[in-house]
């Protein structure tokens, strides 16, 4: 049964007065003894792994609270913001002429599921990744080669990066925020630059011939950036982009592009490679640790530190140390999800889009975008 809010909250309560109790007692120590001092922080750390449990949402009870199918184009990239915005990226048909796609990014709020405004997008080609900022800002990489700063209230772009290849050359396939605020983006060219955002600067960029096309890049928890290709190698950067990547292979690996890569704990990396499944890696050792043998076209590591997957059917979520699925959440029989994106929003709700080709068709009806949750109690 799931722990009420107000249950949680005297949790939250109790905690506070056993912290304080303890920081009472530590500043009398000598008198208190160590027994009594580990004993009480043995007693705050079960009080804060009940909490975490607590928190920790229930896949196997979620369900699709809010859903659109009538959107039009494909979409590339979703990503939330703090107040409950959606946004995505799509490619969308100029008039008639279903060959020649216009671009931009449709604000959606996930609580009335209505379009709110469209951002105008890059000059040449489309948007392949949007993510949002820790200061609420949205972030594009772009086909023609740069990285846009987005206003989200305003629709302004307050920055526009252009990467060293001639416009229309090169693709790039992915942007992510730094720890310490700047940007790093990579594509086909195989080439990491980082930006600053406030001053559109590129600050750094890496040296490293033949690397080949970059799909994924991911920073570690102590700031290293790391690569996967399509050949199954995995680059690890280090902290200093500028410097010779240590490269490891993992074999038997070739497909066209990398679709997914998300950083677990300890150490461990998940990459997905199409039919060849997903592999699990140690960058630190280098050591490929195991293989989830499914298809899978996005991953996202959410905060309970769960692997969420979503393919053609449906959403799964796995514990990475069992390699177990702890819950499959199938889409309705209307729905089958080509190029298939998730996400995280920041109240634990996950979100998948992708293009519907609906079962025993070969016909696109669209694009789907799903909220997936657990129910209110109210």
């Amino acid at each position: 049964m799931k722990t009420s809010c107000k249950e949680i909250h005297e949790k939250i309560l109790k905690l506070e007065k056993q912290v304080n109790e303890f920081e009472q007692m530590y500043a009398d120590k000598e008198n208190v003894g160590l027994d009594k001092l580990i004993e009480k922080k043995k007693d705050i750390g079960s009080l804060i792994g009940e909490i975490e449990h607590d928190l920790e949402p229930n896949y196997n009870n979620f369900k699709c609270l809010k859903e659109r199918t009538d959107i039009e184009g494909r979409i590339n990239s979703i990503a939330a913001t703090d107040d409950k915005r959606l946004i995505i990226a799509v490619d969308l048909p100029n008039g008639e002429q279903l060959r020649v796609w216009d671009w931009g990014a449709e604000i959606l709020d996930t609580l009335t599921s209505e379009i709110l405004d469209k951002l105008k997008g890059p000059e040449y080609g489309h948007i392949n990744k949007i993510i949002t900022t820790k200061d609420n800002k949205l972030v594009t990489a772009n086909y023609d080669g740069t990285v846009q700063v987005w206003d989200i209230d305003t629709r302004e772009c307050l920055q526009t990066m252009f990467s060293d290849m001639e416009k229309g050359s090169n693709n790039l396939k992915t942007v992510i925020e730094l720890k310490n605020g700047n940007l790093a983006s990579a594509g086909n060219i195989g080439k990491i630059q980082i930006w600053n955002p406030q001053t559109g600067e590129c600050v750094a960029k890496s040296k490293e011939k033949d690397v080949g096309q970059i799909d994924v890049l991911v920073e570690t928890q102590n700031g290293e950036l790391i690569t996967a290709h399509p050949e199954g190698k995995i680059r690890v950067w280090g902290n200093d982009i500028t410097k010779p990547p240590r490269v490891f292979q993992i074999k038997d690996i070739s497909v066209k592009s990398v679709d997914s890569m998300v950083e677990l704990k300890n150490n461990l990396i998940a990459c997905a490679y199409g039919h060849q499944g997903i592999y699990i890696f140690n960058y630190v050792s280098g050591k490929s640790l195991g293989n989830i043998p499914t298809l899978v076209s996005d991953m996202y590591t959410t905060k309970s530190g769960k692997l969420a997957t979503v393919k053609e059917i449906g959403i799964q979520v796995w514990d990475t140390e069992s390699e177990k699925c702890l819950a499959t959440l199938p889409f309705n029989d209307e729905i089958e999800l080509k190029h298939s994106k998730i996400i995280e929003t920041r109240n634990n709700q996950l979100v998948c889009a992708g293009v519907n080709v609906p079962k025993n068709t070969l016909i696109a009806s669209g694009s789907v975008i799903q909220v997936w949750g657990e129910e209110s109690e109210d």
